[in-house]
């Protein structure tokens, strides 16, 4: 989705079945004021680039280091289990493809989290081959449906 688009509002809606209770910026380029423009209380949108929006709109600017304490960790691990929140991974990369992760990050098309796994990759490749989910998916992930948008 591309938030200079003129469809994008109409997508992102859409994707989400109509309703939108949150939203995290990690991008930048206008995606707080889409947010806004699909209804996002200022209060429920956090951005970690768009420092301008929080004088603009009055959101928040917190960062993963305000939560990152082990009750919130454990609050998201259960929530990721019982279906409630979903962490789509677009791809993971052994550490020691680092070089090859940010060249993926750097396209900024990417849909969902890029992992490094602590693994050499034949460490890897052996413990993907296992998985009972296909790699780049890690089996905590559910990939959502999109509906289609006309």
């Amino acid at each position: 989705m591309n938030g200079s688009s003129s469809r994008a509002p109409r997508e992102a809606w859409a994707a989400a079945g109509g309703s939108i209770d949150g939203f995290v910026d990690t991008f930048g380029g206008g995606y707080v004021d889409l947010a806004v423009r699909l209804g996002v209380r200022p209060e429920r949108i956090d951005t970690i680039i768009d420092f301008a929006a929080e004088k603009k709109h009055g959101v928040k600017t917190e960062g993963g280091a305000a939560a990152a304490t082990g009750q919130v960790l454990g609050e998201m691990v259960g929530l990721i289990r019982d279906g409630k929140l979903e962490v789509p991974i677009a791809k993971a990369f052994p550490l020691d493809r680092v070089q090859d992760a940010y060249r993926e990050l750097e396209r900024r098309h990417t849909r969902g989290k890029i992992v490094l796994v602590p693994l050499p990759t034949e460490t890897w490749t052996m413990f993907a081959a296992a998985l009972p989910h296909p790699v780049p998916t890690l089996p905590i992930t559910r990939r959502p449906s999109l509906p289609a948008v006309s």
